[in-house]
C-alpha cells in the first residue's frame, strides 16, 4: 500500500487554522479458505477520506470504500457484495508523516449486503473490528507527499483474507 501526503492548504480562520488533505487508498482483497484450499471471492475498493488538519497536527475526517470491481467470486452464493461502506477517521500529522485511524461506521450499501473478501478483516487484523490504523510517511523534502505500500493478511477459522494496498494523502488546495 502506498500512503502519499501533500502538503495542507491553509485556513482563513485565524484562531484554528486548518488544511485540508484527502487521503485515496486502493485496495486489492481476496477471501480464501485453508483445507481444501479455495478462492471465495476477490475485490477491489477504492477509499476516498476527506481530512481536516488542525495547527497541532490533530486530523479529523471521513469518507468513504467504494467497490471499483470483482476480478472473481466463485463463491458468491446468494450474498450481496457492499457497494459502498462508510468511516470516520482521526489521527495525527506529525514532522514524518501521517498515521490514521480509520473506523467503519456501520453503513454499509447496499443494505444488507456484506465484505465478503473480509477486507476490513485483513486490514484491521481482528475479524470482530472495523476499525485501522495505517501510516504515511512523507516520500518529499517539503513534506507535501507520503506514500506506502503495504499487504496484510488475517486467518480467521478456516479463513484466509489478505488485501494489498496503496495509500496516497495529498494537500487540497481550498482551506476552511
Amino acid at each position: 500500500m502506498v500512503v502519499a501526503t501533500a502538503s495542507p492548504a491553509s485556513s482563513a480562520s485565524p484562531s484554528a487554522p486548518t488544511t485540508l488533505w484527502q487521503a485515496t487508498m486502493q485496495t486489492d482483497s481476496e477471501f480464501n479458505i485453508e483445507n481444501p484450499s479455495a478462492l471465495i471471492c476477490h475485490t477491489q475498493y477504492k477509499f476516498v477520506l476527506d481530512l481536516s488538519v488542525g495547527s497541532a497536527g490533530t486530523v479529523k475526517g471521513s469518507g468513504t470504500a467504494d467497490l471499483m470491481d470483482v476480478p472473481a467470486c466463485p463463491r458468491k452464493y446468494d450474498v450481496v457484495i457492499v457497494e459502498k461502506i462508510s468511516f470516520l477517521v482521526t489521527g495525527v500529522k506529525g514532522k514524518d508523516g501521517f498515521t490514521l485511524t480509520v473506523e467503519e461506521t456501520g453503513d454499509f450499501e447496499p443494505a444488507g449486503s456484506i465484505d465478503l473478501t473480509g477486507m476490513l478483516v485483513s486490514l484491521s487484523g481482528d475479524a470482530t473490528s472495523g476499525t485501522f490504523t495505517v501510516t504515511a510517511p512523507f516520500t518529499d523534502a517539503s513534506g507535501e507527499l507520503a506514500s506506502n505500500n503495504f499487504p496484510r493478511t488475517t486467518t480467521a477459522g478456516s479463513g484466509i483474507y489478505t488485501t494489498e494496498n496503496a495509500l496516497v494523502v495529498a494537500q487540497q488546495t481550498t482551506t476552511q
